[in-house]
């Protein structure tokens, strides 16, 4: 039972990571450099 609790966090870790490089991929092309919060 551990073990199956041990590969779900990494699954769940890994699609938390997947999800977060896709939103920094589509938010920085869109990135206006005369913004003023950059």
């Amino acid at each position: 039972m551990e073990a199956l609790f041990s590969l779900l966090a990494a699954a769940i870790q890994l699609y938390t990571f997947v999800i977060f490089a896709r939103v920094l991929m589509t938010w920085i092309p869109n990135l206006d450099p005369y913004n003023p919060v950059v």
